[in-house]
């Protein structure tokens, strides 16, 4: 898919409110923007066409049967986060820059939307596209923590790098093709993901050309993606490889303090990085997490003490049944 970028910041549309032009201009914008084949729209805050309403009318006379995906990039609207009645996502944050501080510095700023439930299916919150394979910029370890922050935070995946560039497609392919994260990115079961953790100390990362960013020298980020299986991220902001914990009960949807059914929980990891199961853990996993980089792994609840004692009474009833008849045995309820 193609985007078109409007009433943006270095060709201002500047039309005048009071005479009709901006709305001929609104109407001969979305003819051209269908006539070109273009299927998705940016709509900047930096000129004077911002109605949205006339974006959407215009929009939908000029293609009708195939809806247009509109960005709504003014952060200054005041009702942002109250849905999205002409568009489908929305930019939280200010213009993102190729580094490790700007990229961390606009993931929070999805937080405050993702905690008050504003970012859901058709109206996602969004901290710019990806800088994933830009050159000169980000390292491995960054280009993972980036994607991964973006995957499991919901937010639309807009790549940005030069797709001729066969240098850079190598580089990235592994990550920005792994399946499983996508799989988090598209799964919604009622959250859209966010942080649930973060350290009390504080790294200070220069911004390159921008003020410094005083960030967490670690964050913690969950996303539910099916009943029973949670996405948790491990994010390492200090400037030296960390050993990191994530605590079962301290995730939100992994914690079976209040379900009678277990006394405690077990968990099968997976680490959708290396797309491999590293086994069952009950209370925590421990890691350790290179500078910038981040553990991305999946939690699927499988059980704890109390159904494994009635799953062992169970077996022992149905063994008792094998060894005192050569019948079938009937299933035990």
């Amino acid at each position: 898919t193609a985007g078109w970028y409007s009433n943006n910041c270095a060709c201002n549309d500047h039309c005048n409110l009071t005479t009709g032009e901006c709305e001929m201009q609104y109407r001969q914008d979305s003819k051209a923007l269908v006539d070109y084949g273009y299927s998705s729209l940016k709509i900047d805050g930096c000129g004077n066409e911002k109605n949205l309403t006339l974006w959407d009318k215009y929009l939908t006379q000029f293609s009708p049967k195939n809806p247009i995906l509109v960005e709504h990039c003014d952060k200054n609207d005041p009702l942002l986060g109250q849905g999205c009645p002409t568009f489908h996502f929305y930019r939280t944050s200010v213009d993102i820059r190729n580094n490790y501080a700007s990229i961390m510095h606009n993931l929070g700023t999805i937080e405050p939307y993702r905690a008050t439930n504003s970012s859901y299916p058709g109206c996602w919150a969004y901290a710019d596209m990806l800088q994933v394979g830009v050159r000169h910029g980000l390292n491995i370890q960054e280009t993972r923590s980036h994607f991964a922050g973006w995957a499991i935070i919901s937010s639309p995946l807009t790549l940005s790098h030069d797709v001729n560039d066969d240098e850079v497609m190598d580089r990235i392919w592994d990550i920005i093709s792994n399946d499983e994260i996508l799989a988090v990115n598209q799964a919604y079961f009622g959250e859209s993901g966010g942080v649930y953790d973060q350290a009390n100390q504080t790294v200070l990362l220069d911004s390159e050309g921008a003020s410094a960013i005083s960030l967490p020298e670690y964050q913690y980020l969950s996303k539910p993606i099916a009943k029973n299986r949670v996405a948790v991220l491990l994010m390492n902001s200090a400037n030296e490889t960390r050993t990191l914990t994530a605590n079962f009960t301290n995730i939100p949807y992994a914690d079976c303090s209040d379900d009678e059914q277990y006394s405690h929980c077990d968990f099968l990891v997976r680490d959708i990085w290396k797309h491999s199961t590293l086994g069952r853990f009950r209370d925590s996993w421990s890691v350790d997490v290179e500078s910038h980089d981040a553990a991305f792994i999946t939690l699927e609840k499988v059980g704890g003490g109390i159904e494994n004692s009635r799953l062992n009474e169970k077996n022992k009833d149905l063994k008792r049944t094998r060894l005192g008849s050569r019948t079938q045995p009937t299933a035990v309820a």
